[in-house]
This record gives structure tokens, C-alpha cells and sequence, in this order.
């Protein structure tokens, strides 16, 4: 709750990108959990998402849906609150706007 609601759910890299009213995390996916990691010998596990989500900003989301949107290498969003425009590969978070001239 201290980020605000979920404002927007994507997928990036296999991981889920959760984009909240103020702030963004990513929320990596395990779906098969590595028992041996000299062979590939797998096994399914019951916990496939992480109790907390790994937070790339706590300071920075955004309110609209429409203010998210995914390429090919970045997810961009605009904060309209903290008046800033951000992007994020998954694993980076970076302001690259902050609304001035």
C-alpha cells in the first residue's frame, strides 16, 4: 500500500514488470526451480512468485495506464505526480525527463 494501487502488469524478459501509482518492481517468475546446477534436472515448484517483489523505484510509478508503454528493449511511463518521464529494462531504472526546458 505504500506504493499506491497497481496501475499496470507487463511482461519483460520472462519477469513481470509491476508498475504501481508510486513506484516500480519487478517480480521475477519461477516457474522450475535448478536442483543440480551441473545438469539440467528440474523440478516444479509451488511457489512461482516471490513473497516481495525486487522494487526498482520507490519514488517514481505512475497513475495512468496509458502513461506505460512497452518497446522492444524498455518499458517507458510518465509520472505525472513527480512531473518526471522514466524508463526501465528490467534490471535498470533511470529518469530520462523531468518536465523542464
Amino acid at each position: 500500500m505504500e506504493h499506491g494501487a497497481i496501475t499496470k502488469l507487463l511482461e519483460k524478459d520472462n519477469n513481470l514488470i509491476c508498475v504501481f501509482e508510486h513506484g516500480v518492481a519487478v517480480i521475477p517468475i519461477n516457474e522450475r526451480t535448478a536442483v543440480n546446477d551441473q545438469s539440467q534436472v528440474f523440478i516444479n515448484t509451488p511457489v512461482v512468485l516471490p513473497e516481495n517483489p525486487i522494487m526498482l523505484s520507490d519514488s517514481f510509478g505512475s497513475q495512468w495506464i496509458e502513461s506505460v508503454i512497452a518497446t522492444d528493449v524498455y518499458i517507458y511511463g510518465v509520472d505525472t505526480v513527480a512531473k518526471k518521464i522514466w524508463r526501465t529494462n528490467g534490471k535498470n531504472f533511470e529518469i530520462i525527463s523531468d518536465f523542464s526546458i
